[in-house]
């Protein structure tokens, strides 16, 4: 009796592996089956999980507001900080915890900074009924999600999001050869081989040459704005505010620096009403703010120059916040370099001279000469 007893919890014991190492293999294979949704995420995304451990000083969440307006290159010559943007376009500030968490099993940052402009953005969406489409919804988490690692923040984030109010199946993004597995159909051996060949060099091949910063040399004009001639103020609800408060208990309860942060850009009168609520609501409970939009005059914003479209700065306007943040943090944050190796030196010096001859220079000078 004793031995067959034995015999079937040994059965169940060995299917349990079995099919945990057979989901294990097919969710690794669905990375195959995918198709890049958002190439610039992608980048962005790899990249940091591409980096060395233990090797950053300062870790950037958010959106393209922030690989926009941040030059990581930049803040390590002029400041010695060490940093990568972890961004992807319409960051959902729902992933934020999930992102902390990840960054946590390979970085160990003095200090994080979060987009906080989409969170209040689509607060007011909720509040004035202007939400977007489910299907844009998914395709914007799924920049995220579909290019971080198996994990369990991973798993926590498609438990958070993928569910009925957004139109998904949970387990088809769980398990996502589910919905992935039709796709073979439109994959050549090339794009096999060069599957696996990430897989064997995944840090070489997606090493990202400026640390997720990406810039633009377009101009769009504006007119000047003066927040003062703002008089409108909003509220968010609770329920509105529960993925914040979500978030602001576990970076207290875990004990991080962090630096709540919105870029300038052309803000409107009824945007600018959230961002100031959103504030005020965070310095109460303890956190800092940044508002690049009120503090654009000390940061020397020009809206004739310094932005490519309504939400955005340019190279010319990047290189202004970038120093305006450098000087900020250093004033504010007591950040402690890691210890980088000669190598690692060397790709910093390598990204920066990269980047302020390739992109950085060429770029001002085509602005400037646009904006004559």
């Amino acid at each position: 009796m004793r031995s067959k007893v034995f015999k079937i919890i040994k059965n169940i014991v060995c299917s349990a592996l079995f099919l945990s190492i057979l989901s294990s293999v097919l969710c690794y294979f669905s990375y195959f089956f995918r198709f890049e949704e958002n190439e610039k995420a992608t980048e962005i995304i790899k990249g940091f999980y591409a980096l060395d451990e233990n090797t950053t000083d300062i870790v950037f969440i958010g959106g393209s507001s922030f690989y926009r307006a941040v030059s990581a290159p930049k803040l390590y010559n002029d400041f010695g900080y060490t940093s990568y943007i972890f961004a992807a376009p319409s960051f959902y500030f729902d992933a934020a915890e999930s992102i902390i968490r990840s960054v946590r099993r390979t970085q160990n940052p003095s200090l994080y900074v979060l987009d906080i402009r989409r969170f209040y953005k689509r607060a007011m969406w909720e509040i004035t009924g202007e939400t977007e489409p489910i299907e844009k919804q998914r395709s914007r988490m799924s920049y995220i999600v579909n290019n971080m690692p198996l994990s369990p923040e991973r798993a926590m984030l498609i438990h958070k999001f993928y569910n009925e109010k957004v139109g998904a199946k949970e387990i088809e993004w769980q398990f996502d050869y589910l919905r992935t597995h039709n796709n073979w159909k439109e994959r050549t051996p090339e794009d096999f081989k060069n599957f696996l060949k990430e897989t064997l060099n995944y840090k070489t091949i997606n090493k990202h040459p400026y640390y997720g910063t990406i810039s633009c040399s377009t101009v769009v004009h504006f007119d000047d704005i003066d927040l003062s001639q703002y008089k409108m103020t909003a509220t968010i609800s609770d329920e509105l505010l529960e993925p914040l408060n979500e978030t602001l208990d576990y970076i207290r309860k875990n004990n991080l620096n962090v630096l709540f942060m919105s870029p300038p850009y052309p803000i409107s009168e009824k945007y600018y009403a959230y961002e100031k609520f959103v504030g005020e609501y965070l310095e109460a409970r303890g956190f800092n703010f940044l508002s690049g939009n009120e503090k654009a005059n000390e940061i020397g914003v020009d809206f004739y120059t310094d932005f490519y479209d309504d939400e955005h700065v340019n190279a010319l306007g990047s290189e202004k916040f970038t120093t305006y943040l450098g000087n900020y943090i250093k004033q504010n944050y007591d950040i402690k370099n890691v210890a980088l190796t000669e190598s690692q030196q060397k790709d910093w010096e390598r990204a920066y001279n990269e980047w302020n001859s390739n992109v950085l220079k060429p770029y001002l000078e085509k602005i400037l000469k646009k904006c004559e």
